[in-house]
C-alpha cells in the first residue's frame, strides 16, 4: 500500500479545525490563495498543488519560487524542471466516424521526441 507523507487536508469541522480554501487566483507568474484561519503550527506540512494553463516553453531561469503568509516569506526554493516533448504529431488511418449502428476502428499513431533525457528502468 502508498506510504502517504502527507495526512489529508483536515477540514474546518474537524477535531482542532482546519482552514478553508475561499479563494485562488493567478495572474502571470503569482499565485494568490486565500484561506479563512486554522492553520495549525508544528507537526506535519501542509502540501498545495497548483495547476497551470499552460506550461512555459523552457525552464524558466531563475527557476525559485517563495512563499509569503502573514507579511512573513520564505526563503526562494527550486522550482521544478520542464519536461516537454517536441517534433509531436497524432496521425489518425482514416477520419471516418461512428454511428450509433456501426462502430468504426480507427487506428492512431503517435510521434514524439523528449526535450529531456530518460533514464533506463
Amino acid at each position: 500500500s502508498y506510504n502517504q507523507r502527507y495526512q489529508p487536508w483536515p477540514s474546518p469541522s474537524a477535531a482542532g479545525g482546519g482552514a478553508e480554501l475561499q479563494a485562488c487566483k493567478g495572474t502571470n507568474n503569482i499565485a494568490r490563495i486565500t484561506l479563512t484561519e486554522g492553520l495549525q503550527a508544528g507537526g506535519r506540512g501542509y502540501l498545495f498543488r497548483l495547476s497551470v494553463l499552460k506550461n512555459p516553453d523552457k525552464t524558466p531561469d531563475p527557476n525559485t519560487f517563495m512563499l509569503e503568509y502573514a507579511g512573513e516569506c520564505s526563503e526562494p526554493f527550486e522550482g521544478v524542471t520542464i519536461w516537454a516533448f517536441e517534433n509531436t504529431s497524432v496521425v489518425p488511418t482514416t477520419t471516418a466516424t461512428s454511428t450509433s449502428s456501426l462502430d468504426i476502428w480507427n487506428t492512431v499513431t503517435i510521434t514524439f521526441s523528449p526535450v529531456n533525457d530518460l533514464p533506463n528502468g
